[in-house]
């Protein structure tokens, strides 16, 4: 469509990217282009040095991949639904545009850092308060409310879409519900085409797979989501299905973006390193020289200090830390990331079992092994604060194939809403609609009933290359042969 075309973006991952009047408008402001220095992978380019694309090009793909979703539905939808899709096709763009502005520097690592430093208090993070069914209020009213309490990226955007003056103005002027635009991007099932923005399958991961694959040279963004965007439907819900001509591509775009996750963003050394940039950052914030508060990040949004909130700020404030008189592990730490110095993995316990049976397992093992780590400091002269543990359970989809049917009838939240963000496969008339994990011939049937469960324990190291490479073998041999039933079997 012209309208898109008001200006041309090249691209390496989708070509050219038209865009509209009021999107260039929205890219253009200061809150937007910080996304430029805000790396979508967090410190993955510590291992595949392409891998430092930005949050930036990143939203303008979602922006492209909502456009192409729409285009293809208003084409083969019905007459008596077209206007409809029509009307809304620059609204959920918008959202897409904007779905990451209010991500942190370092993105997930750096969230996580502010979650643990302010989960100290029970109340410590500003959860919603449901308002007729759909609006987020939360707030924070004083100063004195929000001393101990953090924001999660969405409600940053939240904050940016009420108060950054710039973004406030063109909503303003265009007649532009920057609420509306929230409800898209915080995923709300009561709205319209719910699953685009958010579902095992949406635009964002659609992007995100095509990008990493080009930007770490790895081959698992090697999808068909063309085939997959042409097979795309709207229900009479106005909710997205795939008819099941497209199944097989949808099965191997969820294999993909697993083995995705597993080689890019939980690889070993790439979580090693984010583990000791979590400790920096929750350092800064223990010692006040940062301040992430919900207050503090409300008051740069609203003074604009929150255009230059960004990765080189974080990076900056710790080389000045590490300059100044910081105790020594901090500095090890410190230099770890600006010297790219990763700690040391000297254990690790991966296995994949069943996705609820499994849990009770693992979460004896972590309870074991983080309660060995005081031991094996003592064992080995190292400092506590050096040792540094991982866990993470990782599924296929956001269910699986079986969910009680109890939990449907008391229709609890959680368990709803991730089944409605499950991909659903139908016919094109969009009868007999089921997720795909009940598709007997469908891959996710059985390996949605499963999940990787991972725990490593790194340990950050003094001394020369070789020195570390001694010392990790050490503990790495006196583990295995002091705690054989931990092994991995």
């Amino acid at each position: 469509m012209a309208l898109f075309y008001a200006k041309r973006i090249a691209d390496p991952v989708h070509g050219t990217i038209g865009l509209t009047k009021l999107e260039v408008e929205l890219i253009n402001t200061k809150s937007f282009q910080r996304l430029r220095n805000v790396n979508q992978l967090g410190l993955a380019h510590f291992v595949y040095p392409g891998a430092n694309y930005s949050r930036f090009s990143h939203s303008l793909g979602t922006c492209h991949i909502v456009g192409l979703i729409f285009d293809s539905l208003l084409n083969k939808a019905e007459e008596n639904k077209k206007e409809k899709i029509q009307n809304n096709i620059q609204l959920y763009r918008i959202a897409a545009l904007l779905h990451d502005i209010g991500h942190y520097p370092f993105s997930h690592p750096m969230e996580r850092a502010i979650k643990k430093y302010y989960d100290r208090k029970p109340d410590s993070i500003i959860e919603p308060k449901e308002s007729n069914g759909n609006d987020r209020q939360n707030k924070p009213t004083s100063k004195s409310d929000t001393h101990d309490t953090y924001f999660k990226h969405e409600d940053v955007a939240k904050e940016i879409l009420e108060k950054d003056e710039e973004i406030k103005g063109i909503f303003e002027k265009e007649e532009i519900s920057g609420e509306e635009v929230y409800k898209i991007i915080s995923w709300k099932s009561s709205i319209p085409y719910a699953n685009l923005v958010s579902s095992d399958m949406d635009a964002d991961r659609m992007d995100y797979m095509l990008r990493t694959s080009y930007h770490t040279g790895l081959p698992y963004g090697s999808v068909d989501i063309k085939y997959i965007i042409s097979q795309l439907c709207i229900d009479d819900k106005d909710q997205l299905y795939v008819t099941s001509k497209a199944m097989r591509a949808v099965d191997h775009f969820l294999l993909c973006r697993y083995f995705d996750y597993q080689q890019v963003y939980y690889h070993k050394t790439v979580t090693g390193f984010e583990l000791t940039l979590q400790d920096v950052i929750k350092e800064l914030l223990k010692k006040k020289r940062l301040d992430c508060s919900a207050s503090s990040i409300s008051e740069r949004i609203k003074s604009g200090e929150w255009h230059d909130f960004d990765d080189s700020f974080i990076l900056q404030m710790i080389r000045d830390c590490c300059k100044s008189r910081s105790k020594k592990n901090y500095k090890l730490k410190a230099e770890s990331i600006l010297m790219r110095k990763p700690p040391k993995l000297v254990f690790q316990v991966e296995f994949i079992r069943d996705r609820d049976e499994g849990k009770s397992d693992f979460s004896f093992k972590i309870k074991t092994l983080k309660g060995m780590i005081k031991q094996w400091s003592e064992k080995f002269e190292i400092d506590e604060e050096l040792w540094l543990s991982w866990d993470n359970a990782m599924f296929l989809t956001e269910v699986g194939p079986h969910v009680p049917v109890s939990l449907l009838e008391k229709k609890q939240l959680q368990e709803k809403e991730a089944l409605e963000q499950l991909v659903h496969v139908s016919d094109k008339t969009g009868k007999n609609k089921k997720p795909i994990v009940e598709m007997e011939n469908s891959l996710m049937s059985i390996l949605s009933k499963y999940a990787i469960y991972s725990f490593r324990i790194y340990v950050l190291l003094e001394g020369s290359k070789s020195e570390q490479d001694t010392k990790q073998k050490e503990i790495e041999q006196e583990i295995k042969q002091e705690y054989p039933e931990l092994q991995l079997k």
